[in-house]
């Protein structure tokens, strides 16, 4: 391959990785999610190895993610905007495996419908995350990915207004 060739060569893999990162953030989310439905049951620190091991999944990802920003001259979006929302995504892992955490602490019988709520609307919103990083490399991906921001604004609102 030549120079040339190099430079203008597509190159998928921050799309992908990010959609890797997406997915495990919703991962976490789904695993908290049955987390709290079965708090105080024989289950909870099996899933709460899952939550673990799901964020440290993440974390290779986003490490994976920063490596190769310093190995390619070229990438398919600004690096500073890959290293953000690389970022931004491995926070939603972290946050989710402290909520785990908390919870599990719990003192029994305490009522968690307001926290079961909030983190449905996390499920929710992670999911819009994956398919939004799955639609990133696409050409015409602008409306449908503001769309999905939108839903995104919408649960964030709910989210307040519990």
């Amino acid at each position: 391959m030549s120079f040339l060739q190099s430079l203008t060569k597509r190159d998928d893999r921050f799309y992908v990785l990010l959609r890797n990162s997406a997915g495990e953030a919703h991962s976490g989310a789904v695993s908290l999610g049955r987390l709290a439905s079965k708090l105080n049951g024989p289950s909870v620190q099996e899933i709460m190895e899952e939550i673990d091991r799901s964020r440290a999944r993440h974390k290779d990802i986003s490490r994976e993610i920063v490596e190769n920003l310093f190995e390619h001259f070229v990438t398919p979006l600004d690096r500073e905007d890959v290293e953000t929302l690389s970022n931004a995504l491995y926070k939603i892992s972290k946050s989710i495996e402290k909520i785990g955490q908390r919870l599990i602490i719990c003192p029994p019988g305490i009522d968690i419908n307001p926290i079961q709520k909030q983190i449905s609307l996390l499920e929710q919103g992670t999911a819009l995350l994956s398919t939004m990083m799955e639609r990133l490399p696409g050409k015409h991906a602008a409306e449908p990915i503001r769309d999905d921001y939108e839903r995104i604004q919408a649960i964030e609102g709910k989210q307040t207004g519990l």
